[in-house]
């Protein structure tokens, strides 16, 4: 596991949280895919392409209504639903829902090209 998070990897995080796009243009590809599995892992996924899509899906709920936290996080081998990069990392994160008792965790797949995050699988664990 790695002992410090990637600043590319926080700045994803600061993303999700705060839906301020200021700075994630600086660390996401200009074609970056997030596959995404919002129902989980037996649910239907979602392909989210291309940076504007990307900072589309992340600012569309209400602000302050989810909070991320990345608990772990690893070097890992490529994932064969993302394209390929330099480097795959694969982490845990807890979500937890602002107006409710809800909370859950699930994984992150990114995969790395040049420093930026080229794309990303978002599996949630099942509800």
């Amino acid at each position: 596991m790695l002992k410090d998070f990637p600043p590319i990897i926080e700045a994803w995080v600061t993303f999700l949280n705060t839906q301020d796009s200021t700075g994630i243009k600086s660390v996401l590809g200009p074609d970056v895919l997030i596959i995404a599995y919002q129902e989980g892992p037996d649910g239907p996924s979602t392909k989210i392409e291309g940076l504007e899509g990307v900072i589309d899906w992340v600012q569309y709920p209400p602000k302050g209504r989810f909070v991320f936290a990345l608990i772990s996080l690893e070097a890992s081998t490529p994932c064969p639903e993302l394209p390929s990069g330099d480097l795959t990392l694969k982490g845990t994160y807890q979500v937890s829902h602002t107006e409710s008792d809800f909370t859950n965790q699930g994984s992150w797949t990114f995969s790395i090209q040049d420093g930026l995050i080229k794309a990303l699988l978002h599996i949630p664990r099942g509800i």
